[in-house]
């Protein structure tokens, strides 16, 4: 497997229950040699939700609702997740799998969406014009993201519950990398994240057009550190690193600072 068998290996461990069911093979046997995979002939191709596409061939790919995911295991090209939002899977031009939700402002799905892929739609220019013709956008504070470089998500999420007075979600998830706490409705929303960085805070800046955002966020000093399919990374003159991304939580239009 190359070219990089370490997370390829990672990967059929965090997948060997799925694996288990789709090749039948017992659990102990894809973890000790999870080199024992068999793939199929043909081309695999899948759309996401932002009509990205991503083709293999001599692979194949599993659905868990319990990752919110889609991974794609393959003979040559390592093993790769993809979000399954609004996701199509087509083998040899067959659709085989369509994930369909509904996509709500403010819904669970539409948050967990937003956390892994953005539609085309909202990475566009989507200001307005005011009157005399000059360009607008709205943001405002989406979450406050508590990164935590941990194997034990659960146990520090369980700690930010308490001290924070907000409770775990009632479909946690303890698997997936990261956990949002209950918070009142319209509120900012608290996530604690799995990283592989130091532990650390961070806030998501939500806004109706990341183009103007980020442009007007540099003219106060801060920098883009990197550009992401959905949201950019930038720094603030103080050194502390944000994101910048496209609405997901309810009461947008209700509740945003208007920029011009």
């Amino acid at each position: 497997m190359f070219p990089v068998p370490r997370r390829a290996n990672e990967l059929v461990k965090e997948w060997a229950g799925e694996l288990s069911e789709h090749t039948g093979l017992p659990r102990e046997r894809l973890l000790e040699n999870p080199e024992c995979l068999e793939f199929p002939s043909g081309v695999l191709r899948i759309v996401l939700m932002d009509e990205s596409i991503v083709e293999f061939r001599w692979a194949f790919h599993l659905v868990s609702e319990r990752q919110k995911a889609i991974a794609v295991f393959t003979g040559h090209c390592g093993h790769h997740v993809f979000p399954y939002h609004g996701a199509k899977v087509f083998r040899d031009d067959a659709l085989v799998y369509e994930q369909k939700h509904d996509y709500t402002p403010g819904s669970r799905a539409a948050r967990q969406a937003s956390r892994h892929c953005t539609p085309r739609a909202a990475r566009l220019n989507r200001n307005v014009r005011h009157q005399d013709g000059e360009s607008m956008h709205r943001s405002r504070l989406g979450n406050i993201v508590i990164d935590c470089q941990t194997d034990d998500l659960l146990s520090k999420a369980r700690f930010w519950s308490a001290a924070l007075g907000y409770p775990l979600p009632p479909d946690l998830d303890a698997t997936s990398s990261f956990i949002q706490l209950v918070t009142p409705p319209g509120d900012v929303q608290v996530i604690i994240q799995r990283v592989h960085h130091e532990a650390r805070a961070h806030l998501d800046i939500e806004t109706d057009s990341i183009e103007l955002e980020v442009a007007r966020l540099e003219r106060l000093g801060a920098t883009v550190v990197s550009r992401n399919d959905g949201w950019v990374v930038m720094q603030a003159p103080t050194g502390h690193r944000f994101c910048v991304g496209s609405p997901y939580r309810g009461g947008f239009d209700q509740g945003a600072n208007t920029w011009k």
